[in-house]
């Protein structure tokens, strides 16, 4: 039983929950996930459990990059409407022979973290302009994967909203050898005395 004899513990965050005030030999646990919300609303910030939790932090960073590049290019290069156009068997080059290259555009990055930081130097390598910032004043259009109510109801004007994509919280999956490489670099630490990365901080809720 995990509870008796664990003494690190690589898991989903539910798990984690389930055994988060009874594991009594539990040293450390490492999320599976990016995302920490279920575990905070979980556990009461002021009593946290007394070994900490990490999440997969670096896990994500390149697919979501790939994430971000993949709809940046199909916006640019009119690669949805394109396939809808052959849908119908419609030859129509005037309306898409207007485009944008990648080293064109100036790439603007809402934050700072790991994800962010790993977009803006995949983003470089094709000669696009990185702005870091933490607000734009205008949107021209949005790809949408996360939402506070899963699955997002067939109700939702966003489904129909002009200028919005929808995926269904695809972006950045746990693919096992990118959290296998990420677990290894933080068990590696914690052999050597060094403070874990990616440590869960309760009372910032991060």
């Amino acid at each position: 039983m995990i509870e008796d004899s664990a003494d690190i513990l690589l898991a989903d965050v539910p798990v984690i929950i389930d055994v988060a005030n009874t594991a009594n030999k539990l040293k450390w646990a490492a999320s599976t996930w990016a995302g920490v919300e279920n575990l905070i609303k979980a556990m009461d910030s002021k009593k946290p459990p007394n070994f900490p939790i990490t999440r997969m932090g670096e896990a994500f960073n390149i697919v979501m990059a790939e994430y971000v590049l993949g709809y940046i290019l199909a916006k640019e290069r009119f690669i949805i409407e394109l396939a809808r156009e052959q849908e119908t068997a419609t030859w129509n080059k005037s309306d898409y022979s207007n485009y944008r290259c990648l080293s064109d555009l100036t790439v603007s990055v809402l934050g700072v973290g790991e994800i962010g930081k790993q977009g803006s130097s995949c983003w470089k390598y094709f000669l696009c302009n990185n702005t870091l910032e933490r607000r734009s004043d205008w949107l021209g259009g949005a790809v949408l994967d996360v939402f506070r109510e899963e699955p997002l109801p067939q109700s939702s004007p966003l489904w129909t909203l002009p200028g919005v994509i929808i995926t269904p919280h695809v972006a950045g999956v746990s693919l096992s050898h990118l959290v296998a490489k990420s677990f290894k670099n933080n068990y590696e630490r914690y052999n050597k005395g060094e403070p874990l990365n990616f440590v869960v901080d309760f009372e910032r809720g991060y």
